[in-house]
């Protein structure tokens, strides 16, 4: 029993679904009849394996599956009249039979392909698995022959039809230019990643006021009085002057246990701070990285990439693979597709980032010929038409049809 089902079952109100009761109550359930299509009944059963039908393609595209009672109710509903829709078809299609003395189906042919299938999933099936196939391939046959019947009495798809459908879809088949970019991506460094420094830093400072070592405390206790006065930027200052020269103790052989790992933590803090960069430190960076690679080929910039980049893509060498215009911002787009294939593009800064790009290839933009796509296109209005078609003759037949619904679904549930 799928998710949906338990779901959709669960939603009954306890003590229906009691831990002792819940599945004599689940089979009692989906055997409740809840909609008549003339002398035909479709139970709750039927939807809730309609559903699983229907769930198994959603996950096959990646459809999200419905995800709240709503969306479970929704979703369930659309089984019920899916299957009044098909009811309708296949009666009619008996009806057909009937009239006109044909054979709807070939069972004897349907059983040998059902025996053909259990033999080659090698497994067994049960009598009643090998029914409900059976039952699954004869509607589904009933169901093509009455649409059959209907789509074949629709009017022939004209030349001029077609060719005023690539008129109207012609924005559609135009292929805008591309270009296979490989870019070198270097980011500044963010407020957040300062604030941890600074903290750090702080909390450093105040530390070493407290240890044992006269030397460290010295250190510190020299710069509170002007760190307490002085304005952001000499506090900052002050600071990493302070945090330098702690972490410059480390070469003394004297510290008890508390200093050298004092002196450890301001070590690795000043490291930290040393891979800070504003805007302007991280585009002269990257100038400089520039300068390094022009005249060498792709394979340096590739490795470039690898070792320095901050993109997606650093380790591929920084390939964004194929981009149209418009899949990055407008920046990116102005550099892309006006330098050469093989050139070596300035640094320009993007979304905050100083970026650097390489084109190994680019193609301008064209448009799919009219003899390219006839095909498709003469495809895409027979789909239509035939949805067209099919749409009609279930509202032909729901319009003589006899449809009551004994209960809904929410009133079931609830």
């Amino acid at each position: 029993m799928t998710m949906l089902m338990l779901m959709l079952l669960q939603m009954a109100p306890a003590p229906a679904l009691s831990a002792g009761e819940a599945p004599a109550a689940r089979a009692r359930t989906a055997d409740l009849t809840l909609r008549y299509v003339n002398d035909s009944v479709i139970s709750f059963g039927d939807v809730l394996q309609r559903n699983q039908m229907r769930l198994t393609e959603y996950e096959r595209r990646g459809r999200p599956r419905p995800g709240n009672r709503e969306e479970l109710l929704a979703f369930a509903d659309q089984s019920l009249n899916e299957l009044t829709d098909e009811e309708l078809l296949i009666q009619y299609g008996r009806q057909l039979s009937e009239e006109r003395g044909f054979a709807l189906v070939d069972h004897e042919r349907i059983s040998q392909q059902v025996m053909e299938r259990a033999r080659a999933s090698g497994r067994g099936r049960s009598l009643r698995e090998q029914a409900e196939e059976r039952r699954y391939i004869e509607r589904q046959q009933i169901i093509d022959l009455v649409t059959g019947y209907f789509e074949s009495r629709i009017p022939h798809i004209s030349p001029q039809n077609i060719e005023r459908s690539y008129k109207e879809r012609e924005q559609e088949f135009r292929r805008p230019a591309r270009a296979k970019v490989y870019q070198i991506v270097l980011r500044p460094s963010s407020p957040g990643e300062r604030q941890e420094v600074r903290q750090a830093r702080v909390a450093i400072f105040k530390a070493a006021q407290d240890v044992s070592d006269a030397t460290i405390r010295t250190i510190s206790e020299s710069r509170i009085e002007a760190y307490t006065v002085a304005a952001a930027d000499e506090q900052e200052r002050l600071l990493g002057e302070a945090v330098q020269e702690i972490s410059r103790q480390a070469e003394r052989a004297d510290l008890d246990a508390g200093a050298r790992a004092l002196v450890k933590q301001a070590a690795e803090v000043e490291a930290r701070a040393a891979t800070l960069r504003d805007a302007e430190t991280t585009r002269k960076e990257l100038e400089t990285l520039r300068s390094d690679l022009l005249g060498k080929d792709l394979a340096a910039f590739t490795e470039a990439a690898k070792r320095v980049s901050q993109g997606p893509g650093a380790a591929d060498g920084g390939l964004l693979g194929w981009v149209e215009p418009g899949t990055y911002q407008a920046a990116f787009d102005e550099v892309v597709f006006s330098i050469k294939p093989g050139e070596l593009s300035p640094v320009f800064m993007a979304d905050k980032l100083a970026c650097l790009v390489v084109v190994s290839e680019r193609s301008e933009p064209s448009s799919r010929a009219f003899g390219e796509v006839v095909g498709e296109l003469e495809s895409a209005l027979r789909r239509a038409q035939n949805r067209a078609a099919r749409e009609a003759t279930v509202a032909m037949l729901r319009g003589k049809a006899s449809v009551r619904d004994l209960v809904t679904i929410p009133q079931l549930l609830d």
